[in-house]
Protein backbone atom coordinates (compact mmCIF):
# COMPACT_ATOMS: atom_id res chain seq x y z
CA UNK A 1 0.00 0.00 0.00
CA UNK A 2 2.79 2.39 0.91
CA UNK A 3 4.57 1.68 -2.36
CA UNK A 4 1.46 2.61 -4.37
CA UNK A 5 1.14 5.94 -2.56
CA UNK A 6 4.77 6.75 -3.26
CA UNK A 7 4.41 5.96 -6.98
CA UNK A 8 1.30 8.22 -7.20
CA UNK A 9 3.10 11.16 -5.52
CA UNK A 10 6.08 10.66 -7.83
CA UNK A 11 3.84 10.98 -10.92
CA UNK A 12 1.75 13.92 -9.71
CA UNK A 13 4.51 16.09 -8.29
CA UNK A 14 5.89 17.43 -11.66
CA UNK A 15 2.39 18.56 -12.73
CA UNK A 16 1.77 20.34 -9.48
CA UNK A 17 5.11 22.11 -9.53
CA UNK A 18 4.62 23.29 -13.16
CA UNK A 19 1.15 24.70 -12.46
CA UNK A 20 2.56 26.82 -9.59
CA UNK A 21 5.30 28.32 -11.74
CA UNK A 22 4.85 32.00 -12.84
CA UNK A 23 5.24 32.73 -16.54
CA UNK A 24 7.33 35.76 -17.39
CA UNK A 25 5.88 37.52 -20.45
CA UNK A 26 9.27 39.08 -21.16
CA UNK A 27 10.62 35.62 -21.92
CA UNK A 28 8.16 35.18 -24.83
CA UNK A 29 9.45 35.91 -28.32
CA UNK A 30 7.27 38.24 -30.45
CA UNK A 31 7.99 36.29 -33.59
CA UNK A 32 5.91 33.45 -32.15
CA UNK A 33 2.74 35.69 -32.17
CA UNK A 34 1.04 36.63 -35.48
CA UNK A 35 -0.27 40.20 -35.25
CA UNK A 36 -3.19 40.86 -37.72
CA UNK A 37 -2.71 43.69 -40.23
CA UNK A 38 -4.90 46.81 -40.35
CA UNK A 39 -6.67 45.66 -43.53
CA UNK A 40 -7.59 42.38 -41.86
CA UNK A 41 -8.96 44.28 -38.88
CA UNK A 42 -11.12 46.40 -41.22
CA UNK A 43 -12.55 43.27 -42.82
CA UNK A 44 -13.34 41.82 -39.40
CA UNK A 45 -15.00 45.06 -38.34
CA UNK A 46 -17.05 45.20 -41.56
CA UNK A 47 -18.20 41.62 -41.12
CA UNK A 48 -19.60 42.52 -37.70
CA UNK A 49 -21.73 45.37 -39.08
CA UNK A 50 -25.31 44.53 -40.23
CA UNK A 51 -25.86 44.08 -43.98
CA UNK A 52 -28.94 45.16 -45.89
CA UNK A 53 -29.71 43.23 -49.07
CA UNK A 54 -31.81 44.62 -51.92
CA UNK A 55 -34.60 42.37 -53.24
CA UNK A 56 -33.35 40.64 -56.37
CA UNK A 57 -33.44 37.17 -57.86
CA UNK A 58 -29.64 36.93 -58.03
CA UNK A 59 -27.69 39.24 -55.80
CA UNK A 60 -23.98 38.51 -55.69
CA UNK A 61 -21.73 39.98 -52.99
CA UNK A 62 -18.01 39.74 -53.56
CA UNK A 63 -15.63 40.15 -50.66
CA UNK A 64 -11.85 40.10 -50.63
CA UNK A 65 -10.50 36.72 -51.45
CA UNK A 66 -13.08 36.08 -54.20
CA UNK A 67 -15.87 34.88 -51.92
CA UNK A 68 -19.29 35.00 -53.59
CA UNK A 69 -22.56 34.92 -51.72
CA UNK A 70 -25.96 34.48 -53.40
CA UNK A 71 -29.18 35.36 -51.67
CA UNK A 72 -32.71 34.48 -52.86
CA UNK A 73 -35.22 37.24 -53.53
CA UNK A 74 -37.40 37.80 -50.47
CA UNK A 75 -41.11 37.22 -51.03
CA UNK A 76 -43.38 39.82 -49.50
CA UNK A 77 -46.95 38.63 -49.06
CA UNK A 78 -49.41 41.21 -50.37
CA UNK A 79 -52.56 41.85 -48.49
CA UNK A 80 -55.40 40.24 -50.41
CA UNK A 81 -57.96 42.73 -51.74
CA UNK A 82 -61.68 42.31 -51.32
CA UNK A 83 -63.80 42.06 -54.48
CA UNK A 84 -65.05 45.62 -54.04
CA UNK A 85 -61.50 46.94 -53.60
CA UNK A 86 -60.31 44.98 -56.65
CA UNK A 87 -63.09 46.44 -58.85
CA UNK A 88 -62.40 49.97 -57.62
CA UNK A 89 -58.67 49.54 -58.19
CA UNK A 90 -59.15 48.28 -61.75
CA UNK A 91 -61.57 51.10 -62.61
CA UNK A 92 -59.11 53.69 -61.36
CA UNK A 93 -56.29 52.54 -63.65
CA UNK A 94 -58.47 52.11 -66.79
CA UNK A 95 -59.51 55.03 -69.03
CA UNK A 96 -63.20 54.24 -68.33
CA UNK A 97 -65.35 51.76 -66.45
CA UNK A 98 -66.03 48.25 -67.69
CA UNK A 99 -69.79 48.20 -68.21
CA UNK A 100 -72.10 45.17 -68.38
CA UNK A 101 -73.57 46.70 -71.57
CA UNK A 102 -73.10 49.85 -73.69
CA UNK A 103 -75.41 52.23 -75.58
CA UNK A 104 -74.24 54.01 -78.71
CA UNK A 105 -75.33 56.95 -80.87
CA UNK A 106 -73.48 58.65 -83.73
CA UNK A 107 -73.92 61.25 -86.46
CA UNK A 108 -71.77 61.67 -89.56
CA UNK A 109 -71.38 63.35 -92.90
CA UNK A 110 -70.00 62.14 -96.23
CA UNK A 111 -70.70 61.34 -99.88
CA UNK A 112 -73.02 58.72 -101.31
CA UNK A 113 -73.31 57.32 -104.83
CA UNK A 114 -75.93 55.01 -106.32
CA UNK A 115 -75.83 52.07 -108.68
CA UNK A 116 -78.74 50.73 -110.67
CA UNK A 117 -81.86 52.72 -111.30
CA UNK A 118 -80.82 55.86 -109.36
CA UNK A 119 -78.45 58.48 -110.85
CA UNK A 120 -74.78 57.73 -110.06
CA UNK A 121 -73.76 61.30 -109.19
CA UNK A 122 -72.08 61.82 -105.79
CA UNK A 123 -74.35 63.51 -103.28
CA UNK A 124 -73.68 64.80 -99.75
CA UNK A 125 -75.28 62.54 -97.17
CA UNK A 126 -76.02 62.36 -93.48
CA UNK A 127 -75.55 59.09 -91.62
CA UNK A 128 -76.93 58.23 -88.21
CA UNK A 129 -76.56 55.36 -85.78
CA UNK A 130 -79.93 55.97 -84.15
CA UNK A 131 -79.43 53.43 -81.40
CA UNK A 132 -76.87 50.77 -80.72
CA UNK A 133 -76.68 48.36 -77.83
CA UNK A 134 -73.52 46.33 -77.21
CA UNK A 135 -72.33 43.67 -74.80
CA UNK A 136 -68.70 42.86 -73.95
CA UNK A 137 -67.62 39.41 -75.09
CA UNK A 138 -64.52 37.20 -74.58
CA UNK A 139 -62.46 40.04 -73.12
CA UNK A 140 -62.71 43.72 -72.30
CA UNK A 141 -61.59 44.83 -75.79
CA UNK A 142 -64.38 43.29 -77.89
CA UNK A 143 -68.10 44.09 -77.97
CA UNK A 144 -70.97 42.86 -80.11
CA UNK A 145 -74.51 44.13 -80.48
CA UNK A 146 -77.26 45.51 -82.68
CA UNK A 147 -77.38 48.91 -84.39
CA UNK A 148 -80.25 50.75 -86.06
CA UNK A 149 -78.89 53.10 -88.74
CA UNK A 150 -80.19 55.64 -91.21
CA UNK A 151 -78.57 57.24 -94.27
CA UNK A 152 -80.20 60.32 -95.80
CA UNK A 153 -79.44 62.54 -98.77
CA UNK A 154 -81.20 64.84 -101.21
CA UNK A 155 -81.68 63.44 -104.70
CA UNK A 156 -82.23 65.80 -107.62
CA UNK A 157 -83.95 64.46 -110.74
CA UNK A 158 -84.50 67.06 -113.40
CA UNK A 159 -86.21 70.00 -111.78
CA UNK A 160 -87.47 67.92 -108.86
CA UNK A 161 -85.76 66.94 -105.61
CA UNK A 162 -86.57 64.45 -102.90
CA UNK A 163 -85.07 63.02 -99.72
CA UNK A 164 -83.76 59.45 -99.96
CA UNK A 165 -83.81 57.69 -96.59
CA UNK A 166 -82.31 54.21 -96.25
CA UNK A 167 -82.73 52.63 -92.78
CA UNK A 168 -80.71 49.58 -91.71
CA UNK A 169 -80.62 47.04 -88.87
CA UNK A 170 -77.26 45.32 -88.40
CA UNK A 171 -75.24 43.02 -86.24
CA UNK A 172 -72.28 45.15 -85.17
CA UNK A 173 -68.85 44.12 -83.84
CA UNK A 174 -66.12 46.40 -82.51
CA UNK A 175 -62.59 45.54 -81.42
CA UNK A 176 -60.50 48.09 -79.48
CA UNK A 177 -56.72 48.00 -79.40
CA UNK A 178 -56.49 50.15 -76.27
CA UNK A 179 -56.72 49.15 -72.61
CA UNK A 180 -60.43 48.35 -72.71
CA UNK A 181 -63.65 49.06 -74.60
CA UNK A 182 -63.83 52.72 -75.56
CA UNK A 183 -60.08 53.44 -75.69
CA UNK A 184 -57.54 53.59 -78.50
CA UNK A 185 -57.71 52.55 -82.13
CA UNK A 186 -60.63 50.30 -83.04
CA UNK A 187 -62.08 48.39 -85.99
CA UNK A 188 -65.78 47.97 -86.75
CA UNK A 189 -67.78 45.55 -88.90
CA UNK A 190 -71.56 45.65 -89.40
CA UNK A 191 -73.61 43.09 -91.33
CA UNK A 192 -77.36 43.37 -91.71
CA UNK A 193 -80.24 44.35 -93.94
CA UNK A 194 -82.07 47.54 -94.86
CA UNK A 195 -84.32 49.31 -97.30
CA UNK A 196 -82.53 50.08 -100.57
CA UNK A 197 -83.81 52.95 -102.75
CA UNK A 198 -84.94 52.21 -106.30
CA UNK A 199 -86.28 54.55 -108.96
CA UNK A 200 -88.90 53.66 -111.57
CA UNK A 201 -89.22 55.88 -114.64
CA UNK A 202 -92.93 55.93 -115.44
CA UNK A 203 -94.35 57.82 -118.43
CA UNK A 204 -95.89 60.52 -116.27
CA UNK A 205 -93.58 60.52 -113.22
CA UNK A 206 -90.56 59.12 -111.42
CA UNK A 207 -91.51 56.73 -108.65
CA UNK A 208 -89.10 56.35 -105.71
CA UNK A 209 -89.47 52.99 -104.01
CA UNK A 210 -87.59 50.88 -101.46
CA UNK A 211 -86.73 47.19 -101.58
CA UNK A 212 -85.32 44.99 -98.84
CA UNK A 213 -81.62 44.30 -99.34
CA UNK A 214 -78.36 43.67 -97.56
CA UNK A 215 -76.07 46.18 -95.87
CA UNK A 216 -72.44 46.16 -94.77
CA UNK A 217 -70.24 48.66 -92.96
CA UNK A 218 -66.47 48.51 -92.53
CA UNK A 219 -64.82 51.17 -90.43
CA UNK A 220 -61.97 52.20 -88.21
CA UNK A 221 -61.34 55.06 -85.86
CA UNK A 222 -60.08 56.24 -82.52
CA UNK A 223 -61.85 56.30 -79.14
CA UNK A 224 -61.03 58.10 -75.93
CA UNK A 225 -62.76 58.52 -72.60
CA UNK A 226 -64.63 61.70 -71.77
CA UNK A 227 -65.34 60.41 -68.27
CA UNK A 228 -65.54 57.09 -66.45
CA UNK A 229 -68.89 56.33 -68.15
CA UNK A 230 -68.76 58.27 -71.44
CA UNK A 231 -66.51 57.74 -74.46
CA UNK A 232 -66.16 59.59 -77.77
CA UNK A 233 -65.61 57.50 -80.94
CA UNK A 234 -64.35 59.09 -84.17
CA UNK A 235 -65.21 56.83 -87.15
CA UNK A 236 -64.20 56.67 -90.81
CA UNK A 237 -66.54 54.18 -92.48
CA UNK A 238 -67.48 52.66 -95.80
CA UNK A 239 -71.12 51.65 -96.02
CA UNK A 240 -72.59 49.60 -98.85
CA UNK A 241 -76.19 48.61 -99.55
CA UNK A 242 -77.25 46.17 -102.25
CA UNK A 243 -80.43 44.47 -103.47
CA UNK A 244 -81.69 42.75 -106.59
CA UNK A 245 -85.13 43.26 -108.08
CA UNK A 246 -86.31 41.97 -111.46
CA UNK A 247 -82.77 40.71 -112.12
CA UNK A 248 -81.31 44.21 -111.74
CA UNK A 249 -78.89 45.41 -109.08
CA UNK A 250 -79.61 48.51 -107.04
CA UNK A 251 -77.53 49.86 -104.24
CA UNK A 252 -75.42 52.64 -102.81
CA UNK A 253 -71.86 53.28 -101.63
CA UNK A 254 -71.17 55.84 -98.91
CA UNK A 255 -68.00 57.15 -97.26
CA UNK A 256 -68.81 58.67 -93.88
CA UNK A 257 -66.83 60.54 -91.23
CA UNK A 258 -68.76 60.47 -87.97
CA UNK A 259 -68.55 61.03 -84.26
CA UNK A 260 -70.31 58.81 -81.74
CA UNK A 261 -70.98 58.64 -78.03
CA UNK A 262 -70.61 55.31 -76.23
CA UNK A 263 -72.04 55.26 -72.74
Amino acid sequence: MLSRILVFIFLIYPLLSFSQKDINLNDLELEDIEVPSLSDLEILERDLSPKFYAPSNEIVFEEKGGIHEKLPKPNYLEKSKTLEEEITWRENILPSKNEPYYLYFSMGYGNISYTGSLPTTNNPALDFDLLGIYWPKFNRNFMVGMVLGLTMDELNIGESSTIVSQPTASLSMNYFLGQNIGSGVFARLDLGFGMVATLADEPDAYILDYKLGGSMLIGTGYAFALSQENRLLINLSYKKMLQTFNNSFNGSDAYILSGGLLF
